[in-house]
Order: C-alpha cells, then sequence, then structure tokens
C-alpha cells in the first residue's frame, strides 16, 4: 500500500493501479471486515477514478462502502470518504438517485466529526450541489452551493483561487435562475481571482 502512495505522490497513476491490485489479495487476508481491506479497496476504486476510468471504479468502491462501516463504524471519516467517493462515480454513471443519499450520508458524518463549516463539509455539499446542476435541478443546487462558497469564503478567504470553480458554478445556477444580477457579480467575482493570479504570474 505505501508503495502504491509513493507511485501515486509521482503522478504515476498505471503504477499506482498495479501496486494497489497487487496489495489487494494481501489485504483480503485479513478478513472481509478489516480496515486495510476497505481503505486498499477505496484507494484502487478512487485511483480508477482519478484515471477517469468510471467502470472500472465502481466495483472496488461498492465493497469498500461496506466493508468500511463494518471495519470503522457507521460514523468514521473514513466511510464518509468512501461514501462521497463512490458517489462520484454514480454521478458519473447516470446513477443520480443512487449517489444523491451517499453524499447526505456523508456530509452527516463530516458536519459530526469535523463540524459544520470545514472544507471537507464545502467539498461534499458541492458534489452533491453539481450533481443537481448536471441534472438540471438549479433551485436544489443553489443552496448548496452558496453554502458550499460561504465555508470556503470563511476558511479561504474572499479572494482565494479556491473559490473560482464555486464561483463560476454559482453564477451559472444564478442564470439559469433568471438572476442574472446576481450571476453577473460571482462570475465577475471568479473572473478578477484568474485576473489577479495571471497578473501575479505574468513575467
Amino acid at each position: 500500500m505505501r508503495r502504491a502512495m509513493a507511485a501515486h505522490q509521482e503522478g504515476d497513476i498505471a503504477e499506482t493501479v498495479e501496486r494497489l491490485q497487487t496489495a489487494l489479495p494481501i489485504a483480503e487476508g485479513f478478513g472481509g471486515a478489516d480496515p486495510r481491506l476497505g481503505e486498499t479497496l477505496l484507494a484502487l476504486g478512487a485511483t480508477y477514478y482519478e484515471a477517469g476510468d468510471h467502470n472500472a471504479a465502481l466495483a472496488p468502491l461498492e465493497r469498500a462502502v461496506p466493508v468500511l462501516e463494518e471495519a470503522t463504524g457507521a460514523h468514521s471519516t473514513k466511510l464518509a470518504s468512501a461514501q462521497n467517493a463512490l458517489a462520484l462515480v454514480y454521478g458519473q454513471l447516470g446513477r443520480a438517485d443512487d449517489a444523491r443519499p451517499l453524499y447526505g450520508r456523508a456530509i452527516s458524518i463530516y458536519e459530526a466529526a469535523l463540524g459544520p463549516e470545514h472544507p471537507t463539509v464545502a467539498l461534499v455539499v458541492e458534489n452533491l450541489a453539481g450533481l443537481a446542476l448536471m441534472a438540471g435541478q438549479y433551485a436544489e443546487a443553489e443552496p448548496l452551493f452558496a453554502r458550499a462558497l460561504a465555508i470556503k469564503e470563511l476558511r479561504y478567504g474572499e479572494q482565494s483561487p479556491d473559490l473560482i470553480m464555486t464561483l463560476q458554478n454559482y453564477a451559472l445556477v444564478l442564470a439559469s435562475l433568471g438572476r442574472e444580477e446576481e450571476a453577473d457579480l460571482y462570475d465577475a467575482r471568479a473572473g478578477a481571482i484568474l485576473k489577479r493570479i495571471n497578473d501575479t504570474d505574468a513575467p
């Protein structure tokens, strides 16, 4: 597992997958309720997802969730990480109805463990918002993006590059709801942050 993580840090996705596949039978030997098995499955599924192979990611993540729930408990952040990862895959595969409750459970776990204003909460809330956005459910997406943005502003500051994508997506949702003036304001904020980054990077 450590060798797989080292390969991942070096950006070698193929090597990471190969090492995780080698580690999986070893992890299986620890038993079906061992956290090492759940963590290996989660890492393998997440690596496949990162590589864009959503179909390959599905099976290990669907196994990881129940293994980690049994091994680490129904309120562990490791379980929440697996639930979020599986929900991302379901979303990419067009299974929004399966993704939505997983996001909800992951958010609840992270809120209880880390607090409602933790950046990880914002990450999963934004993932849920993105699911609604892809489905054209703009009224559902709007308060979710608003919450994610508020947490990020609190944690990173209102001029952080971490806000750019959230601002752009929130502007898109507002425009889709007919709130054009508000949308323009958020879009302009994203543009201003991008301009500042470009000006800083310019020779």
